[in-house]
């Protein structure tokens, strides 16, 4: 049974929340580098002290920002590998719901990319970066890992490899939208995606170059 929270917890969650939201946004628009203690205080409408009792420093901030994303990617990909009736079907949901997050977030999606660009200068966000794509694509090679043991995945998959490329490829879907949103039509997208997909994990794609080798030959 969940205990319910006093008055302060909620409170406190609250102040919380708003120390979080307020880094999100400038992190987004200005930049992690850019943005100092002092705006995320200014931004969140409260005092120092206020900011300090949950948050040591900037971060620390940061790394609560990369957890939380951590934790939806999980949740993300836990309602992808739910069971499906086919091969077609489970894929088909693996793009929708990376589609769906892309499409309902994109102020996220800019944070996120935000994330990566400071991973490449900084050791400390770096890691936390890392950790946080080494968790997204543990959950798709396991996806992978148990197609192949069902004989829906061809048998000499590598899981850990296909998963760094099913993540590279929707980053990259997700990376054009946000520059060029007029131009990445995301539901026009999802087939193609799902095709290439189940190409690419069935061994299609390699059948059929083979059979395209032999009548040539």
């Amino acid at each position: 049974m969940t205990v319910p929270l006093t008055l302060r917890e909620r409170r406190a969650q609250e102040t919380r929340q708003l120390i979080l939201d307020a880094a999100s946004r400038l992190f987004a628009v200005q930049g992690y580098g850019q943005t100092s203690v002092d705006a995320i205080i200014a931004e969140a409408g409260l005092s120092k002290g206020a900011f300090y009792h949950h948050f040591a420093g900037k971060e620390i901030v940061f790394k609560a920002l990369l957890e939380d994303r951590q934790r939806r990617c999980a949740e993300q990909m836990a309602d992808a590998v739910k069971p499906a009736s086919s091969r077609r079907e489970a894929i088909e949901r693996l793009v929708s719901v990376s589609f769906e997050f892309n499409e309902s977030d994109p102020d996220w999606v800019r944070l996120y990319f935000e994330f990566c660009v400071q991973a490449t200068r900084d050791g400390f966000a770096r890691e936390i970066v890392a950790a946080s794509l080494r968790e997204c694509r543990h959950i798709i090679a396991g996806m992978l890992s148990i197609g192949r043991e069902g004989g829906i995945v061809r048998p000499d998959l590598d899981a850990d490899a296909a998963a760094l490329l099913l993540v590279g490829v929707f980053d990259g879907i997700a990376l054009h939208r946000a520059v060029d949103p007029e131009a990445v039509d995301l539901q026009r997208l999802a087939k193609p995606t799902a095709d290439f997909i189940e190409r690419f994990v069935s061994g299609q794609a390699n059948s059929g170059l083979g059979a395209a080798q032999d009548r040539a030959g």
